[in-house]
């Protein structure tokens, strides 16, 4: 009897014991839980477009948003404000919040 274990970046381990044995084939079906993070997007002021790695999200306040760990671009605008971009470093299980201070356009 073996006890394997199955680690994937990004995952939950899974684990199961196996029975090794020279006349029957040993099979393994594997679902691995992603493990993902959240992040909570603000602005000044609220109602900016957001985009995650280049994705369209939804405009602010955005609470809760679910994303797979690691690094994150970030975008937000709004009319008459300058882009706002940041990459943001998302750990596992985390709750990470982001906020835009925008700054106006020049001559608006």
């Amino acid at each position: 009897l073996y006890r394997v274990r199955l680690e994937l970046g990004g995952h939950e381990p899974a684990s199961a014991d196996v029975r090794v044995s020279l006349e029957a084939e040993a099979r393994l079906d594997w679902s691995l839980a992603r493990i993902d993070g959240y992040l909570d997007l603000t602005s000044a002021p609220d109602g900016a477009k957001v985009w995650i790695d280049g994705q369209p999200a939804g405009t602010t306040p955005l609470r809760r948003l679910r994303h797979v760990y690691g690094a994150v671009e970030v975008e937000m605008e709004a009319p008459g404000f300058q882009r706002w971009r940041r990459i943001v470093s998302l750990k596992p299980r985390e709750r990470l919040a982001v906020r835009a201070e925008l700054e106006t356009q020049a001559g608006s």
